[in-house]
């Protein structure tokens, strides 16, 4: 045989990682067939193909990465982002579904300013993962970046009316915190305009509202 299925180019990039950045599952089963490729080969940032597949959203092409036994489904890049913390940043429900059933995946997993998979899910107004997530029960729903801004806070000041109520119906959520300027969650909705939020914040037991 002289076509070799797992060559690199100058980056270091073989087929199987081109065919699952771009979504390729016929091709991706192909080469995976093929038992002499490396499914989690690197490229120069230390992105593998379950990171491009998963940042994608491409669940097919994470599904058959994920039944390799040589692939690590909690793989790191050079950023220290991992497939569920892309995954979950861009609102991938389905494939964060499929990485969250891998054993080895840390659900809570911090990137270098603190961020969890969790925290870009609320920023982004994602109800579906951030229940998914929830519902882990690992995971810290009231975990602060470095200024002191929690998920509710991120939540409350867009909008997010289901992702308030489902950090709210967390024990572990403090709806009166308060970040690094001393304002809280309800600072932030009222100064967005958002009065379902403010609806709902009021509603809290917790919230001192003087």
């Amino acid at each position: 045989e002289k076509v070799d299925p797992d060559v690199k180019n100058g980056n270091g990039l073989t087929p199987l990682y081109w065919a699952a950045s771009h979504g390729h599952v016929k091709v991706v089963k192909l080469l995976l067939k093929s038992g002499k490729v490396d499914p989690d080969v690197k490229d120069m940032n230390g992105i593998a193909p379950l990171h491009q597949a998963a940042s994608h959203g491409y669940g097919k092409v994470v599904k058959l990465l994920l039944k390799s036994e040589t692939v690590d489904p909690d793989v790191k890049d050079g950023s220290g982002l991992t497939p569920l913390y892309l995954a979950a940043s861009h609102g991938h429900g389905k494939v964060v579904e499929l990485l969250l059933k891998a054993e080895k995946v840390d659900p809570d997993v911090k990137d270098g300013n603190g961020l969890t998979p969790l925290h870009w899910a609320a920023k982004y107004g994602d109800g579906k993962v951030v229940e998914l997530l929830l519902k882990t029960e690992k995971v810290d729903p009231d975990v602060k970046d470095g200024n002191g801004v929690t998920l509710l806070h991120w939540a409350a000041s867009h909008g997010d009316n289901k992702v308030v109520e489902l950090l709210l119906k967390s024990e572990k959520v403090d709806p009166d915190v308060k970040e690094g300027n001393g304002l809280t969650p309800l600072h932030w909705a009222a100064s967005h305009g958002h009065n379902k939020v403010v609806e709902l914040l009021l509603k809290s037991e917790k919230i001192w509202a003087q």
